[in-house]
């Protein structure tokens, strides 16, 4: 079992791709037949899913998910003012609104990724300052 954010959703004739969101990354499910009751599926609805994994080189992270039972958990109340699963944020949002709406704007994966560098780079230089017998004073 799966639960996460749409982050995004591609229809392919009777086939519908849905790239799931959780803490973990980007992951991709795959549901086939075109009456799938999934109309009112919008971007950010949380779901939760359950299926049979199997390895596909074309999708992200080289495995997708064949969905067999699909659960809308919630469903946005109205469209983020930032949208999440943009590949470059900044092309099409101002840097104001992005800060403003922080806590959205980290559900993007690339600006997600600046903050887990950052925080690789502290716990680094935290280590090498133990070792060599520094106090951290908070």
């Amino acid at each position: 079992m799966m639960q996460g954010w749409v982050h995004r959703t591609r229809t392919l004739g009777q086939v519908m791709f849905l790239i799931l969101r959780d803490r973990g990354g980007l992951g991709q499910l795959v549901m086939e037949g075109k009456d799938n009751g999934l109309d009112n599926l919008t971007n950010e609805s949380i779901i939760q899913v359950e299926g049979v994994p199997r390895l596909e080189d074309r999708a992200q992270g080289g495995a997708e998910l064949q969905v067999s039972d699909l659960k809308m958990v919630s469903q946005p109340v109205e469209a983020p003012p930032i949208a999440v699963n943009s590949k470059n944020i900044y092309s099409t949002v101002r840097l104001d609104t992005v800060l403003k709406h922080r806590a959205i704007s980290l559900r993007n994966p690339e600006i997600r990724a600046v903050f887990r560098v950052q925080a690789e780079i502290m716990d680094a230089f935290r280590d090498f300052l133990r070792e060599h017998n520094f106090t951290e004073i908070s």
